[in-house]
């Protein structure tokens, strides 16, 4: 819970994530229990599921389509849940991924690729061999 951000918009449920950090240990056991009945029932409500979409325009007065962002509003709660999966999970992904393997991993971002990524472009390019990149 320390990770998430306060003064976000409430979702579907209209419960603020300062509601469930007032509520301190008995809010945690709470969501504790909302995560171990979902794991066990192997079945997430639909509650929990459902998010409201907002298309913002990122320019005020447009009509195209394309100068719209979106955002959802999802469940704190379920923002919470989801924060622990994906943090018990990292470890383990990061275990499973190759050296090779660039983003998603410490010290292995996209710059790190681009510049590993150089000096064979160039080795490449100097014997006429084509490469293609996605």
């Amino acid at each position: 819970m320390k990770q998430m951000k306060e003064n976000k918009a409430v979702g579907n449920d209209g419960i603020a994530f300062e509601m469930i950090e007032a509520l301190g240990c008995f809010g945690l056991e709470k969501i504790t229990d909302i995560a171990n009945f979902v794991y066990e029932s192997e079945n997430v409500p639909d509650e929990m599921i459902e998010s409201i979409f907002i298309a913002l325009p990122k320019r005020p007065g447009t009509i195209d389509c394309q100068e719209y962002r979106t955002i959802s509003l999802m469940s704190h709660v379920t923002k919470i849940i989801l924060r622990v999966v994906l943090n018990r999970n990292k470890s383990i992904f990061r275990e499973k991924l190759s050296d090779e393997q660039f983003r998603n991993k410490p010290g292995k971002g996209t710059r790190n690729a681009t510049l590993c990524f150089r000096p064979k472009k160039n080795v490449l390019k100097s014997k006429n061999i084509c490469i293609f990149v996605s």
